[in-house]
């Protein structure tokens, strides 16, 4: 009799593990999914910037191409190569996992391993581009417009700086990044769409 009754003892205490483990599992990717929502709407709005600023930046290398600055549209594809797009994620629900050492929580070992891809690979590849390109602004192009460029009241006093080396390479290097960062984008912003979607066929 004591024998069945520690066997017993022990399977409700497993069983009331089991319960406890699978609900804060739940809890977890549910955070895990607000989190997602949050990062989709994001990454959409990152996309849809870099978009309009490759736009701004071919505007500006046809006018380099072509020797045209006289194009009304000249100020606003400058502005282009010196808008600064900056993609933050929201890992809240990650990390604590992580720090909490509660991740194992999560049953599904390929889950896991596409929660692990996505914070640890497509985040941290965003990152990179996004601190070179801030780096690069702060420390090269930002005191290039400080010393050359001469603003007016109706946009640039004169052209004449779009026709040096410096800024010719400053043009293309930005719209090589910008085109980086864009494709960056759209692959997380796939990821994660496909992470949600795993994610709620796994709860449902």
């Amino acid at each position: 009799m004591v024998i069945i009754g520690i066997t017993i003892a022990f399977q409700l205490n497993s069983w009331k593990e089991g319960r406890d483990n699978r609900k804060l599992e739940r809890q977890y990717l549910e955070s895990l999914l607000h989190d997602l929502d949050q990062d989709i709407e994001r990454l959409e709005f990152a996309i849809d910037t870099m978009e309009y600023q490759t736009k701004m930046i071919n505007g500006m290398i046809r006018s380099i191409i072509y020797k045209d600055f006289t194009n009304d549209s000249l100020f606003n594809y400058f502005l282009g190569i010196y808008q600064y797009q900056s993609f933050i994620s929201n890992d809240n629900t990650y990390q604590s996992m992580v720090t909490s050492g509660k991740f194992e929580n999560i049953q599904s070992f390929d889950l896991r391993k596409q929660i692990i891809d996505l914070y640890n690979t497509n985040y941290s590849e965003i990152k990179i581009l996004q601190d070179y390109q801030r780096d690069k602004f702060l420390y090269h192009i930002n005191p290039y417009i400080d010393k050359n460029v001469t603003f007016g009241r109706d946009g640039l006093s004169s052209t004449e700086f779009m026709k040096t080396n410096e800024f010719i390479n400053y043009t293309f290097s930005s719209q090589y990044f910008a085109t980086q960062k864009k494709d960056s984008y759209m692959r997380c912003l796939e990821k994660c769409r496909s992470l949600q979607s795993e994610i709620n066929e796994y709860l449902n």
